[in-house]
This record gives C-alpha cells, structure tokens and sequence, in this order.
C-alpha cells in the first residue's frame, strides 16, 4: 500500500516544514504505508494528499480564489479535508502559512500515530484564536 503526497509550493517545503514533513512521513512507515512525494508542477498532480501554503503557493491561491477550498485567510489557518477538485478527489492538508503548515503536518503525523488512518481524514477548518503568542 503506498500514498502519494502532492507538495504544491513550488520553492519545496522550507527547513522547518521539512522536518515535519520527516514526522509524517516516519508516521505512515510505522503503518507500513510508502510515500511517494510529487513535486510542484504546474497543474496538479495525481496525489492522494495534497499540502502547501497559501503564501506559497499559487495553485492554492488560485483555489481559494474560486472557492474550492474553503481556508480562511487569516495567519496560522489550517484546513484538513477531502475535496474533488478538477473531478479528482483527495486529502488536502493548507495552511495560510508556514507556520500554519507545520500545524498541519504535525497533526497528521498525530492522527496516523494514533494508527486511526481513518482519522486522517476528519476535516478540521481554523485559525488561531489569538494571533501573537509569545513566550
């Protein structure tokens, strides 16, 4: 069994979304599921998972736009939900930025952890309720 994983900012993902991204991909190796990434082009690729940033992104941008997907454009906004777009349906996993994407990354890389991939696909919507934190 294997997923292909559609990353759609098309500079790759930063240092910081790497490490993430290692989280998520380690969590699905202890479910025995391959990865197979699928770097940005400029359509969209045959994925099952799709992640990126709005800030990142223009195809997101482009989404959001037309309101096929529904990620509110406020920082640190994540959106996790199966959507059919262009007639192809899959799992995708925005933020607004990256910081947001860290968000998102982590909290698949929990939900597959928890060996509930059915609970991979439980959508969640939101922004943060207080936008400056600080320690």
């Amino acid at each position: 069994m294997g997923i292909k994983i559609g990353i759609l900012n098309p500079d790759g993902l930063e240092l910081c979304t790497q490490k993430a991204f290692a989280a998520l991909r380690d969590a699905f190796a202890q479910q025995n599921i391959k990865i197979q990434p699928c770097l940005y082009t400029e359509q969209l690729p045959q994925a099952d998972l799709f992640i990126g940033s709005y800030e990142k992104s223009p195809i997101i941008r482009d989404l959001v736009a037309k309101e096929e997907i529904p990620l509110p454009l406020n920082q640190e906004a994540i959106m996790i939900q199966e959507l059919t777009v262009n007639n192809h349906t899959a799992l995708w996993a925005c933020a607004y930025d990256t910081r947001g994407l860290l968000y998102v990354l982590y909290e698949l890389a929990a939900r597959i952890n928890a060996q509930s991939v059915p609970a991979l696909y439980q959508p969640v919507c939101e922004s943060p309720a207080f936008i400056h934190r600080n320690v």
